[in-house]
């Protein structure tokens, strides 16, 4: 097992504070030579489970689990691998704690080449042995990108399929218990569109608010998706569907919809709308538990945040997220320059407004740093997981800040 220890290059980016992030340490980890592209992110007794997927040379993708502790010292890891495919699909929150002890993990798998892909759900004990599989959808396209478990243990699987609803992608919502019994299955979406499944989200009355999007056409050559909130009840049952349209004229509708339940009474919903010159916003949507819009805002100014991964909220009310960033103050299809992509940081207060964002690179020059996971740790720091290329290397990215 091989550890790479890199300086860490802080580059600030100032907002409407400007002082110094600290950083406690930053590392990539190598899991056997393998090239690892890290997903999700939980907090577990004595440290962090992430998971992702590894492509080794001449070996398909498979799925890894690893554990570290709170200082990025890898404490076990575990590969999982059908004979052809299987790994998570990217979506962040793909991984939650269990409350029996372990945590799941979602994703896809593929039984030939070629072939069928299905939604999968592992269940692992705190030493990352299997404790059992589900797969689930049909004939078609289907998979699993985000996965809560609620407070009395049911388990929600959110995923997309193909097999389940009509001709095209449906949001597919998957309800199960604590053992993996499936209880029902629901699929979400407008008729004859492609719908999309992103985050999912339950709060105290087991109310489920499910992060989406639709595709809705294209415009001047880039897919204009549309964010999306969806509510359910605890039986399935749609309460509302609210979308987010962004009004400035020279962006299109966002890529993404990331809901993220704030308070019993607050969804935030993020998107990310660009135009064909490729410049990114991303905007923050506040929504009550009835569906009602209270604002709209852009967190973060032009050219400057090219995705957000993940998010949380802090005990004052704060949004703390993380996401990759890049320095190019301008890029198109032939102008791009992903040596320049770093992972940002940001603080929201509870309007949303930017506290601060905080611009993280492992090494100058040596193509992309990205951050794709973030966790509280003690002392009110942060604990952070992405990906490091550089050259031949693809590893683990691990870091600490204050």
């Amino acid at each position: 097992m091989k550890k790479h220890l890199y300086i860490l290059i802080l580059i600030m980016i100032a907002f409407e504070q400007s002082y110094a992030q600290s950083a406690y340490f930053s590392k990539t980890v190598d899991l056997s030579g393998s090239w690892e592209f890290t997903c999700s992110m939980t907090s577990v007794s004595g440290g962090y489970v992430i998971t992702g997927n590894t492509a080794p040379s001449g070996v398909h993708t498979r799925l890894f689990v690893v554990k570290v502790n709170t200082t990025g010292d890898t404490l076990w890891y575990k590969y999982i691998m059908h004979p052809v495919r299987n790994f998570t699909a990217g979506g962040n929150n793909c991984i939650a704690k269990r409350q029996q002890g372990g945590f799941y993990v979602v994703g896809e798998t593929r039984d030939t080449m070629g072939g069928n892909v299905d939604a999968i759900l592992y269940c692992f004990n705190d030493q990352g042995d299997t404790l059992f599989t589900r797969m689930f959808g049909g004939a078609k396209f289907d998979n699993g990108v985000s996965i809560a478990e609620s407070d009395c243990g049911h388990v929600y699987v959110l995923g997309g399929t193909g097999s389940k609803g009509d001709s095209l992608m449906d949001v597919y919502l998957i309800k199960l218990d604590s053992l993996g019994n499936v209880l029902w299955e629901r699929t979400y979406g407008t008729f004859n569109i492609t719908d999309q499944a992103h985050t999912i989200s339950i709060d105290g009355d087991q109310n489920i608010y499910l992060g989406t999007s639709y595709i809705n056409g294209r415009i001047m050559g880039i897919t204009n998706n549309v964010p999306r909130l969806i509510k359910v009840d605890s039986s399935g049952v749609q309460k509302f569907s609210r979308t987010v349209i962004t009004t400035d004229v020279n962006l299109h509708s966002g890529s993404f919809g990331f809901a993220h339940l704030h308070t019993p009474n607050q969804i935030y919903l993020f998107s990310a709308p660009m135009n064909s010159g490729y410049i990114s916003k991303i905007y923050v949507t506040l929504f009550d538990s009835i569906g009602s819009n209270i604002f709209t805002k852009e967190i973060v100014g032009a050219r400057v945040l090219v995705a957000t991964a993940d998010f949380f909220s802090e005990p004052d009310g704060s949004l703390v997220l993380c996401g990759i960033g890049n320095t190019v103050p301008s890029w198109t299809y032939d102008g791009w320059d992903s040596e320049d992509d770093g992972g940002l940081i940001l603080k929201l207060n509870p309007s949303a407004d930017s506290v601060w964002a905080r611009y993280h690179i492992v090494h100058p020059g040596q193509f992309q740093s990205m951050l794709y996971a973030i966790e509280p740790s003690a002392l009110g720091s942060y604990f952070l997981a992405g990906t490091y290329v550089g050259g031949g290397v693809q590893d683990i990215w691990l870091m600490s800040v204050d």
